[in-house]
């Protein structure tokens, strides 16, 4: 039986959980719990920080929908993706933009570096990422040799998230 709540053990976590090179940015998203998904993908992952571009729900909602975890993560909200595209290029990150596109190369192929850091871009449920993004991203794709061809864009921020972890874990801090 726990005798610690939810939030007791987060506290007790954090104190020895790593923070990796790594963020998710969301554009648009229309539904809060995908939001609150997004950012509970985030901290589990040890992901620095969540972009938010556009709306961001409010804090009650948010902290519902991420089970707490908004409070162990950093969220940086963005009105525009011009003002994402400048974030990331002052801070010298790599961007990678999760979308069904020519361009796309299967998640297979690529390859992190924990000397940069990487952003992920997850689109809107229904318009996926705007095109100034992809333009400026290395686009990726998640092969799905199933009939379907289109995931929840929280489960996408997941599927991406455990890669890069995956593909990292060899550095001794991860």
């Amino acid at each position: 039986m726990r005798t610690e709540t939810r939030d007791e053990r987060y506290t007790k976590k954090a104190s020895t959980a790593i923070k990796l090179p790594v963020s998710v940015a969301i554009v648009n998203f229309q539904d809060k719990l995908n939001v609150g998904l997004v950012v509970r993908a985030a901290a589990c992952f040890g992901a620095t920080y969540v972009h938010v571009i556009g709306s961001l729900p409010i804090y009650a909602d948010l902290k519902y929908a991420s089970c707490g975890t908004c409070d162990y993560v950093t969220l940086i909200k963005h009105s525009h993706p011009r003002d994402f595209l400048k974030w990331v290029r002052d801070n010298g990150a790599m961007l990678y933009a999760a979308e069904l596109h020519e361009s796309a190369v299967s998640i297979w192929d690529v390859e992190y570096k924990l000397d940069e850091h990487t952003v992920f871009v997850v689109g809107n449920e229904s318009l996926g990422v705007p095109t100034d993004i992809i333009l400026n991203s290395k686009v990726i794709e998640i092969p799905m040799p199933g009939p379907g061809f289109c995931l929840n864009t929280s489960q996408v921020a997941n599927i991406l998230l455990f890669d890069y972890l995956s593909k990292t874990r060899g550095n001794k801090n991860v």
